[in-house]
């Protein structure tokens, strides 16, 4: 793929979707004087996977990668769903791993596991066994091992944020259309109630055509602890990006992210969140 893909990036004013949680502690905001269409850039690919559903698997055997909180809590979830095998299990740390092949005490899942290296996951990307790597370690991982997934034949799901750098994210993206394999970036904001409600809503007419769109996002941790910057600015762009957005009409035209110092007090007195991020899409 030419590189003139990856110019459109900083043309486009959509950065800070493209870093999808590069570490942003000041600001980040698209410079309009360089603004330009999408439509007035030319690009190339050798497949667009938008639209594209791969063959179909009546059973997903899945291998999980980093088995700290989030992991932890993945693995014995996807059991809600049918149609699912966790066929093998991977983390630095032994005891993570026996933690959680504990969780699926009592069901028929019985994984391979693997553990005591930072590259033991390459092992279980490598099996011929595998449908489908779920990413659950610390960010700088997430790309590398989803790229090395794909390469051997396996979609890919990864925690957010899937990548750290725009060229990380163009790699993925290259990946997935080389391969023909999906790659997820299991933002829940995309798929909470709230979510899928009004992007049905949307799509059957109720809120007429909409032609704009402002989300946000709250920088106090899950813990009340106070951030100093936002890493990953997805949150407040899923719900008026999809429900605005139509890939196949419109283009994400501008997306701010920002952060102001007086946050702080503003949130502890008013326990309210600031709007960091703000779309428009140009038809």
């Amino acid at each position: 793929m030419k590189n003139n893909r990856r110019d459109f990036i900083k043309y486009s004013g959509i950065a800070a979707t493209a870093l999808v949680g590069a570490a942003l502690p000041r600001l980040a905001v698209a410079d309009d004087s360089n603004s330009k269409p999408f439509n007035a850039i030319k690009t190339s690919q050798g497949f667009n996977m938008h639209g594209y559903a791969a063959p179909k698997i009546d059973k997903v055997r899945i291998g999980y990668i980093g088995l700290g909180s989030r992991g932890s809590e993945a693995v014995p979830r996807i059991l809600n769903i049918e149609g699912v095998e966790v066929r093998a299990l991977c983390d630095t740390k032994p005891k993570q791993v026996e933690l959680a092949k504990e969780a699926l005490k009592g069901t028929s899942n019985n994984p391979a596991l693997y553990s005591g290296t930072d590259h033991e996951w390459k092992k279980l990307c490598e099996r011929s066994d595998i449908d489908l790597v779920y990413i659950c370690t610390p960010w700088n991982w997430h790309a590398q091992m989803a790229i090395y997934a794909m390469e051997h034949g396996k979609h890919v799901a990864v925690e957010v944020p899937a990548a750290q750098t725009i060229d990380e994210c163009w790699q993925m993206v290259e990946t997935s259309e080389k391969t023909k394999l999906h790659c997820v970036m299991l933002e829940n904001e995309c798929y909470d109630f709230f979510e899928l409600l009004t992007l049905n809503m949307a799509r059957q007419g109720f809120f007429g055509e909409v032609l704009h769109g402002e989300g946000a996002r709250d920088r106090v941790g899950h813990r009340g602890e106070q951030t100093a910057g936002l890493l990953h600015p997805v949150v407040g762009v899923c719900l008026p990006s999809g429900v605005v957005g139509d890939p196949d009409r419109d283009r994400l035209w501008k997306i701010v992210t920002k952060y102001n110092k007086s946050y702080n007090e503003y949130q502890k007195k008013t326990r309210r969140p600031i709007p960091i991020v703000r779309l428009t899409p140009k038809a």
